[in-house]
């Protein structure tokens, strides 16, 4: 199965991974390793795909969440190089992923507070 099909989950099965599972994920395919593939896809989210096109081609369904790992792109300067800021522009739409939240920390554990990680909510802003 390659990236561009929907997630093939057995019948009845709901992905609904805690904030550190996502993040083991993201370890073990850093690292080669195996993950969920068929639930957390490959998808370039900040390519000419408008968000729409994303939940129709993985099979999106209302009420669902859908799980990505996405490469952020840079912006360049004016020089041609490479700035601290990430580019959010989506599609041909003239759109971006907006935060509509600070980033919350992910913990190790409920009772630890060793952060491991950042969970961001974004939205999709259509520019006119």
């Amino acid at each position: 199965m390659d990236s561009h099909d929907p997630p093939l989950l057995p019948v009845g099965v709901r992905f609904r991974p805690t904030d550190q599972q996502l993040l083991q994920y993201l370890h073990w395919k850093m690292h080669g390793q195996p993950y969920f593939k068929r639930a957390v896809l490959d998808c370039d989210l900040y390519g000419e795909m408008e968000p729409w096109e994303v939940w129709l081609r993985f099979g999106g369904i209302d009420g669902e969440d859908l799980y990505f790992f996405t490469k952020l792109k840079r912006s360049t300067n004016n020089s041609g190089r490479l700035s601290a800021h990430i580019n959010r522009k989506v599609g041909l739409a003239n759109g971006t992923w907006s935060g509509e939240n600070s980033a919350d920390p992910i913990f190790a554990a409920k009772t630890d507070t060793t952060i491991i990680g950042y969970r961001k909510r974004f939205r999709f802003v259509l520019s006119f």
